[in-house]
């Protein structure tokens, strides 16, 4: 028979394995962002492109 203990319980653990679900997904849409960010050999600063935008660098 379920009673309103059991039905709490059933209800904590479908909250417990939806925020799990949300978490993952939330996690595989940022991996799968297109930039790739690297970072510049000379001055150390994380780019998104093929050149680095520091003026002082001498990859500019």
């Amino acid at each position: 028979m379920l009673s309103i203990q059991k039905i709490l319980v059933l209800l904590a653990i479908l909250w417990i394995v939806w925020t799990i679900f949300k978490f993952f997904d939330r996690r595989n849409s940022n991996l799968k962002d297109t930039k790739k960010n690297i970072k510049c050999a000379e001055c150390g600063n994380w780019i998104d492109g093929e050149r680095c935008q520091n003026i002082d660098c001498q990859n500019s």
